[in-house]
């Protein structure tokens, strides 16, 4: 039981706690390169140690990346169990080396099944000042990618949103890492579009600005092979694209995105780019009267509904809004289409 687990004694061979922590790193290289055999045998082999000879300061991030393995096959109970266990643990035993890793783990791909996003807030803030604290330029980054995208996702003030992330960004320049800076680029370019005054709306649809090239990250994206930068770039596009009023450049945003759709499959991300995509086709329906997007549409509200139906609670509010678009679609008398988006608001 949980409780077994957090009253296991601790870790005294120094040489196995290095091997955990060995592991725990290896999992979630093995797991982002797509190598899932060798991912799910390493994070066995981590819980394995943890519960053999004791509880470590990397413990918590080993039943993180269990709990990641039961969800990738999707257990989400099981995951979120692990996921939880994982935080208790690094509240038991305090240890900020893998505090970073394993909270951005858990709230990327755990935690958001059953939790609401706007409680992985404080707990992804917390990471990132962690990461810049200690040094952990790899997970601090992915903290502070995590947490600009969460923080836009729940409808953050974008005026303080700004703020933030133009001071966390100028920390993470600081640090000189190229590569890792741009895992905060596209949500931070994509926040300053949308405050940015000009006449010229078509220009705040492409990324490149402030803090972005676009055509130098997608270098960088493809030197790397680096698919998940490629859907963070593609989510971005479609959102600017859509809230600009650029439709047709949206669907090509959005047809890209739902070939990566794979990659987002377990992250916090998932619901968004549904739901993005449906109210992207919905519009086209609208404009062009083609029957395809309404298929598409519907297409991405039942792959939303299968994740509610999963107990996802981030996925209601998604759905109610979808449900009015299509009510929009079918019904010509304004004063019920209006009653749909106010049940829905």
């Amino acid at each position: 039981s949980d409780h077994d687990i957090v009253s296991l004694p601790l870790m005294q061979n120094i040489t196995k706690s290095a091997s955990l922590q060995l592991l725990v790193n290896l999992c979630m290289h093995c797991l982002l390169k797509d190598e899932f055999i060798t991912g799910v045998y390493t994070a066995l082999l981590a819980t394995e140690l943890t519960i053999k000879d004791g509880l470590s300061a990397y413990s918590a991030s080993a039943f993180t990346m269990y709990g990641l393995v039961e969800s990738f096959l999707g257990n989400h109970n099981q995951g979120y169990r692990y996921g939880q266990l994982a935080m208790t643990l690094l509240i038991q035993n305090p240890c900020k080396d893998a505090e970073c890793s394993a909270i951005a783990v858990g709230c990327n791909n755990i935690l958001h099944w059953r939790k609401p996003l706007h409680k992985l807030e404080e707990p992804l803030r917390k990471a990132l000042h962690c990461g810049f604290e200690i040094g952990d330029v790899v997970y601090g980054t992915f903290c502070v990618s995590l947490f600009f995208g969460v923080s836009f996702i729940i409808g953050k003030n974008l005026v303080e949103l700004e703020s933030f992330m133009r001071k966390t960004y100028s920390r993470l320049c600081d640090l000189s890492q190229e590569a890792l800076v741009l895992w905060a680029q596209a949500s931070m370019q994509c926040v300053l579009n949308l405050r940015r005054e000009t006449d010229e709306w078509k220009d705040l649809t492409s990324l490149t600005g402030e803090v972005m090239n676009e055509e130098e990250y997608d270098r960088c994206a493809k030197e790397d092979k680096n698919a998940v930068l490629v859907m963070l770039k593609c989510f971005y596009k479609t959102i600017l694209a859509y809230h600009f009023g650029f439709f047709a450049m949206a669907e090509e945003n959005c047809k890209k995105l739902i070939t990566l759709s794979q990659i987002t499959r377990h992250s916090y991300a998932l619901l968004s780019c549904h739901f993005y995509s449906a109210m992207v086709f919905f519009e086209q329906y609208r404009r062009t009267s083609k029957r395809k997007y309404i298929v598409w549409a519907k297409k991405r509200t039942r792959a939303l509904q299968q994740i509610h139906n999963e107990g996802n609670p981030n996925a209601a509010i998604y759905l109610s809004l979808l449900e009015a678009e299509l009510v929009s679609t079918r019904i010509k008398q304004p004063t019920l289409v209006i009653s749909s988006y106010e049940r829905a608001i």
